[in-house]
């Protein structure tokens, strides 16, 4: 009887996991590849290559009214920019992505990450990067130093606006 009841339960399972359709365990990645490749065709648009001797180098050059990429949690390319958006469909059609209008140019917001990186350091902040879902310069930094880097960055930086900054808690190293 024992024997019955394993074989049946046995069975049962086999047959409910071969009915399961392979959808299921491995979810269609399409949709993000999508995006992926849209993403490398639309900054290849921006690669300038050099060569010097045997190197072979590349660097991103964006229009001033470019204001960064990514892809969402929907798994779309989201491309944000600050005006002009017709001169940045050449390579990439609204089918392939969404065209998001934001405040800050991509060129300004690293102009921003560059000087508050290194003024950051006097002031102990932990991260700089530039965060383009958000459309932002993000310093990790303590509090009591916020008002500091602004006031140095207003100083040093021309047509600085602070409001391009997002300010989060310092990042701690925890040794494990």
């Amino acid at each position: 009887m024992k024997k019955i009841v394993a074989l049946l339960l046995s069975l049962i399972i086999l047959l409910s996991a071969a009915s399961c359709g392979k959808e299921e365990y491995f979810p269609s990645y399409e949709p993000y590849e999508q995006s992926v490749v849209a993403a490398r065709k639309f900054k290849e648009e921006f690669t300038q290559y050099s060569t010097e001797g045997t190197n072979k180098r590349s660097k991103l050059v964006y229009p001033d009214n470019f204001a960064g990429l990514y892809i969402g949690e929907d798994h779309v390319l989201y491309i944000l920019y600050t005006h002009d958006k017709e001169s940045l469909t050449n390579n990439v059609s609204e089918k392939e992505a969404v065209f998001k209008q934001v405040d800050y140019g991509y060129n300004y917001l690293e102009k921003v990450r560059a000087f508050a990186t290194y003024y950051g350091m006097a002031y102990s902040a932990t991260s700089c990067y530039i965060d383009e879902k958000e459309n932002k310069v993000a310093v990790h930094i303590a509090e009591e130093n916020r008002d500091a880097l602004i006031e140095r960055l207003y100083q040093t930086l021309d047509g600085f606006d602070e409001n391009t900054l997002s300010f989060r808690p310092p990042m701690i190293a925890v040794a494990t």
